[in-house]
Parts: C-alpha cells; sequence; structure tokens
C-alpha cells in the first residue's frame, strides 16, 4: 500500500505541467509540480498574477529580480524590508523563505521559513517560472 501512495503521489506531481514561455532556466515537470505543492502554503497571504491584487503580503509576479519593499500599492512593509535595498534574487529569496525573521530581523513577515533545501529549490523554480509567465493563473483561493 504504501509503495501505492508513494507512486500515486510522483504521478499526480508529474501531471502538473507548467508551460512558461519567457522563462530563465527549464524545470522539469515534477520540480515545478512540487513548487505548486509549496506555494499553496503562500497563497492565503499572496498572489502571483500579472497585476495581481495584493493581499496580507503583496503580489510575488515578477518578485525575481525586483528590490524588495517596493511593490506599488503594497503598503505593508516593515521599515526593515524597505530600507534593505535587497534585490530579490533566487540566492536571497532562498535564505528569506529559509528563515525570514533570521534572514531580516524587523520583518512583517510572520511565516516561520521552508528549512528544507528542496522544498526550498522547488518554490523557487516555481516562483520563477510563474514570475515569467504572462498567465500565471493563482490569483487566490475564493472563500
Amino acid at each position: 500500500m504504501k509503495g501505492f501512495v508513494t507512486a500515486s503521489l510522483a504521478v499526480f506531481v508529474s501531471c502538473l505541467v507548467f508551460s512558461s514561455p519567457g522563462t530563465t532556466q527549464d524545470y522539469d515537470r515534477a520540480t515545478l509540480g512540487a513548487g505548486k505543492i509549496m506555494y499553496m502554503r503562500c497563497i492565503s497571504c499572496h498572489t502571483i498574477t500579472k497585476n495581481g491584487r495584493n493581499l496580507v503580503g503583496p503580489n510575488l509576479w515578477g518578485v525575481v529580480g525586483a528590490i524588495a519593499g517596493t511593490r506599488d500599492g503594497f503598503k505593508g512593509y516593515s521599515e526593515a524590508l524597505k530600507t534593505s535595498e535587497i534585490v530579490w534574487s533566487r540566492e536571497t529569496l532562498e535564505e528569506y523563505i529559509k528563515d525570514p525573521a533570521v534572514f531580516l530581523p524587523g520583518t512583517n513577515m510572520i511565516y516561520k521559513g521552508l528549512p528544507k533545501e528542496k522544498d526550498r529549490a522547488a518554490l523557487l523554480a516555481y516562483l520563477e517560472t510563474e514570475s515569467a509567465n504572462e498567465n500565471a493563473e493563482h490569483e487566490s483561493f475564493r472563500y
């Protein structure tokens, strides 16, 4: 039974296909599928569509390469983030999502972080891919 569950999960993840023209790197389907699953932890606070709404946190479309604390229309940035001069590269995003409070003391982001490197890598692959996708589909869950 355990093998069936593992195989079923692998098939489910590999079936989540994301083709995004203009991505900076080609990721395998399993990585992007795992990244989408990791993103579900973010979706209650962040959207990821082009021109998407800000929620409790800012919209994340185009986050890779953006300057931290500068998203138009988002008013919830901490002083620590607004004055940090951080450019969101894969490396800075990885350190931030590993443990936001350790990476940037004084941040308003209350998320505890993703301790596993493979989870962060998958989430970043998904964010990077969706950030280049003109048709990103995850505005937010509707309640």
